[in-house]
């Protein structure tokens, strides 16, 4: 049993969760902006007003715990930085790749 997530099916490690890398929801629309050496990439999402645009879901490098991620915020109306949000996924190897949805929009 996974001890940070108490799921008893759940065998992720912190190795796979880095090794997949950056994870992105399924409704990402497009890139907002592209990114700079102090931040990522930032996305919209279908059906969601632009208000912020977020980044991918990055692992917590420096939490022990493999289900922990964090994505940075960016403020479209304020045209600033919210800083970084910590947040949970439950099963991250199931999400697909930041790569692989750049590939898909030939960005970069």
């Amino acid at each position: 049993m996974c001890k940070f997530c108490e799921n008893s099916n759940c065998t992720l490690t912190k190795q796979q969760a880095l090794e997949h890398g950056a994870i992105i929801e399924d409704n990402v629309y497009h890139i907002m902006r592209v990114a700079t050496d102090s931040t990522p990439n930032t996305y919209s999402f279908k059906d969601m007003p632009c208000y912020d645009s977020l980044s991918a879901l990055f692992p917590h490098e420096s939490d022990e715990n493999p289900h922990a991620y964090e994505r940075f915020i960016y403020d479209e109306d304020e045209n600033c930085s919210k800083d970084w949000e910590y947040c949970e996924v439950q099963n991250p190897l199931s999400w697909n790749t930041e790569e692989e949805f750049i590939k898909i929009m030939g960005v970069n």
